[in-house]
This record gives structure tokens, sequence and C-alpha cells, in this order.
């Protein structure tokens, strides 16, 4: 509460994270931490595309039982490639993707239903409004099976079952939930607790007319509908730059020789920013100790874990060492593997099969060097999925099925001018490798619930520099520093976390407080 009505917020803050005024070579200009994110979020491709978006008003967002309608409808109709307007907006020639505005949004006073597409003409919104009219008309004729909805049901249990803490603590995830409900009014613990909405929404369901009945009455039939047709102007970017330098020059004409004065010797106070000590760090680390099993001829590790009725579990491969002609596409490989077909089933089945069983599967590829020695590399290739408890042997028979993946011919059905035959004989290449590799699984429940490619060590500097259409410069810079096992791998990861300090500028003393510290 204090945070909200009794801020301690200084101007020398608001200054350095908001934004402030600098003297850059006697030209006036802004800087902030915050102000250039945002010129960088506002350089996104994604406000370079055309988007045609139909939004509707749905209903009061403090409602619990409008807002899971809404979501529940939202999941019907979007969730994945087998939803129907989904699979309409995916397979038409009208845009180049389905737009990431898609989807339903219950932070303001009434909730807001959006779907369309991305990369389109302003000249196709009426073709693109047919469209979607008609995949609603005909959903709403026809229906869609009763595994369709259970599917997304599943997916909301699994919302309000899994406790994430990846950038986004926990506790903060559950604030936000609760924030526009309260803002609005509502009951905000309603809004924490969806048991009892689910059940209501999953007694509902059973009625086969419930979903169509939620399209006719909320969206066919609700006159407060738009079409929205977004286009990037190409000038967009050289306007905004004018205007910004053009004010700032207006601003420095005005300045008195004590006003500039005063923007020149502004600088950083560390002590008025929140500190870390040795007291706030624990004196003894835990470290998870796993149990060690052999399922067949799979080693296995499972770490027992509060997950609330979650069960989340990796297959690691070791990789193999693959031809510079394999090496080139094998990212493009982690991306398509859980996108495509498995066995008989097409992609639209597979994404089904995933939305019912699974919270998400996922490939990827990950090089680290030993605790010991950083130029020791190992490599790997992993498939990770996460499930309720009540499906874990469905979500280990699918992440089994993705190393098969004999749905990768499906891409022969691409562009003939990415030449497809060659590309999926490469991908299939790339699995029959992958197949061979030595592999362990990695299991984490309740406790109830029961590399050949080494690079040659490297030590260079390398600097490289990439030209885009963006309004702020990216720079980065990496250190080789130590072993994670090293003595001083704690320091150099606590450096880490404090990076923005070192590299706030005038903030010398501050820089000076964490090297005295790291001395401790």
């Amino acid at each position: 509460m204090d945070a909200t009505f009794f801020p301690s917020l200084e101007a020398l803050d608001f200054a350095q994270e908001g934004h402030s005024l600098e003297f850059d070579n006697d030209e006036l200009v802004y800087k902030g931490v915050v102000f250039n994110e945002m010129k960088g979020a506002l350089s996104s491709p994604v406000h370079n595309q055309t988007h045609i978006v139909l939004a509707w008003l749905l209903g009061d967002s403090t409602d619990i039982n409008e807002v899971m309608n809404a979501n529940l409808l939202s999941g019907v109709l979007l969730d994945n490639s087998a939803s129907p307007l989904r699979d309409a907006l995916e397979s038409t020639k009208l845009g180049t993707a389905v737009s990431p505005l898609c989807g339903c949004d219950e932070s303001s006073t009434e909730t807001t239903f959006m779907c369309g597409l991305e990369g389109s003409n302003p000249e196709q919104a009426e073709a693109v409004e047919a469209l979607i009219l008609e995949v609603l008309q005909n959903v709403a004729k026809n229906g869609v099976p009763l595994e369709q909805v259970e599917s997304v049901l599943h997916q909301i249990e699994l919302s309000q079952r899994e406790i994430t803490g990846d950038g986004f603590p926990y506790g903060l995830r559950l604030i936000v939930n609760a924030l526009s409900p309260m803002i609005h009014g509502g009951d905000p613990v309603a809004f924490l607790d969806l048991d009892s909405a689910l059940i209501k929404l999953r007694q509902d369901c059973q009625n086969p007319r419930f979903i169509p009945d939620l399209i006719q009455g909320l969206l066919l039939d609700n006159p407060h509908r738009v079409r929205v047709v977004m286009a990037p102007d190409a000038d967009l970017a050289a306007k905004a730059i004018a205007e910004e330098t053009a004010k700032l020059a207006a601003i420095k004409a005005k300045l008195n020789d004590e006003q500039k004065a005063q923007i020149i010797e502004q600088e950083d106070d560390p002590e008025i920013l929140p500190k870390v000590g040795l007291e706030d760090i624990a004196d003894e680390l835990k470290i998870p100790s796993g149990n060690f099993k052999t399922i067949g001829n799979l080693a296995s590790t499972w770490f027992a874990s509060g997950t609330n009725g979650m069960i989340y579990q990796k297959i690691v491969i070791d990789l193999p060492e693959f031809e510079p002609e394999l090496l080139e596409i094998l990212p493009l490989f982690c991306d398509i593997l859980t996108e495509v077909g498995v066995g008989e089933q097409d992609y639209r089945q597979t994404a089904a099969l995933q939305a019912a069983v699974t919270g998400g599967i996922s490939a990827s590829l990950s090089i680290r060097g030993n605790i010991n020695d950083v130029q020791q590399i190992q490599s790997y290739f992993s498939i990770s999925g996460k499930a309720l408890v009540r499906n874990q042997d469905k979500l280990s028979e699918l992440s089994e099925q993705w190393s098969g993946l004999e749905g990768i011919q499906k891409l022969k059905q691409l562009d003939k001018n990415l030449e497809a035959e060659k590309f999926a004989a490469k991908l299939a290449r790339i699995r029959d490798k992958l197949l061979q590799s030595p592999r362990q699984l990695l299991t984490v429940s309740e406790a109830e619930q029961t590399f050949n490619f080494k690079p040659e060590p490297v030590n260079e500097q390398i600097k490289q520099a990439w030209q885009t259409n963006t309004q702020v410069n990216f720079c980065s810079k990496a250190y080789s520093t130590v072993a994670p096992n090293d003595f001083d791998a704690a320091v150099f990861t606590v450096l880490g976390h404090i990076k923005q300090w070192l590299l706030t500028p005038n903030s010398a003393r501050t820089r000076w407080s964490i090297w005295r510290r790291s001395q401790l």
C-alpha cells in the first residue's frame, strides 16, 4: 500500500529511470532507461506490418463467469492450429500471419475480444472481415467437438495450477491477476481461485449448444464491434526524429546559463538506490538432489518439488557431430519439430493433442562449459514438456513421438522455391543422427509422484555490428571470466544481476560501492 500511496519517488529516480535532459556534444538530448526501452519496443517489426483486426466489447470484466466465458471462447477459436478461426487465419492468403493482437483482454472495464491478420493490405479489410464472420457463423451453426472444448478447459486449469517464476515472480503474477478486478470494483479473490468458476464452466460445456450460443450472443449479434486497419507509415520514424529534434532545440533556446549548468552537473546518487548486503544472502545454498534410476534403457533423474499437481519432463540428447550443412539448419529443426505432424497425424491433429494433454512441448539446443573448465564444451538437444499429473503418461508418449518425427515429410508441402525436398531430407538426417545418440530423462514433480560435438577451444575477441531499421542502438559486450565452479564465480554472478548500475553514466561512486562489496 505504501508503494502506491506513499511512493519514495525522487526526482533523480525519475530522471534516470524515466527520461531526462542531457548534453551530448553541446546538443540537448533525451536520456533514460525506460525512454530508450520504449523506443526499442516501438521499433519492433510488429509495428512495421499492416494489421487488420476485428474487436468486440463483450461485457463486465469484474464478473468472473463472464470473463471465464470470454476466455473459453477465445481459446476455442484461437488456441492452436486445430482451432477453427486460427486455422482459417493461418491458411488464408489475405495476410502473412495471425496478428499478435488476437485474443481476449480483461484489463479494462469491459472485456474485449480481438482477431485478425498481420502482413495484409488495407484494400483487403472487407475480405478479412468476411472471412472471420464466415468462420464464426459456421461454428455457431455446427458447434465444435466436445474434446476441443475440454482441451481449452485443460489449458485454463494448467494456468491456474502452474507456479511460475521465470522472470516474473509468482506472487507478483497473482497481484497482477487481481489488479484489474480490484481497480474496476470487482472481487479480486474470485480471480485468484478459479476452481468454483471452472466447475461451473465445465458443467455449462456439457450442453452442446453452449459454445455456439456464446458465439452468437457475444460476437455475431453484438453491435459493439469495430474493424481496425493499422497501416505502417514509412516516414513515421523520420517525422518522430524531426519533431523530437525541434522540441529539444526549442527547450535549449530557452535555457539560461544556470539551467544549463544544472543539466551538466547532475549526477547519480547511489545512496538513494536499494542495496543488497551480505546479510540479505542466505548462509546455505539449498541444492536439490535427484533420484537416479534406469527406465528400460533410458537413464533417468527425478527431482521432488512442490509443483501443485504439475509434472515437468525433459529428454536430453547428447548432440552428435553434424556436417556444416546440417548445423546451419539445426535451429530451424528445433523450431519446426513441435509444429509438424507426428506419424499418421497431421499438424492440426498434433496441435490439438498437444493442447489436450500438455501445457506445451518445445525443442531447444544448449551448450555448456564444464564447471571446472569453460573450454570443455558439452552440447545437448532437449525436448521439454509439462502437464498435469494425470496426463503424465500421455506427455511421455508424445515427447517420445517427437523423436520419431515421421511428419517431417509434411514439409514437402512448402513453397517449391525453398527446395522443400532437399530441406526435408536434411531435417530427416538430423532426426536420424539424434535418434542414435545417448539420451537421458529429467523429471520434476511432487514427491508422491513418482556428446560428440565438441567445438575447438575459443578465447578471442569478436567485434560485430548489424544494421537494422530501429530508433535506438542495441549494444552489448561480453567478458570472459571463470568457470562456474571457481571461487570467484559467485561474485561475477552478482555483478551480472546489477549490470544496470555499472552501465549508468556518472556512477563512479556506485561502481566503487559494488567493487568494495565484492571484496568483503
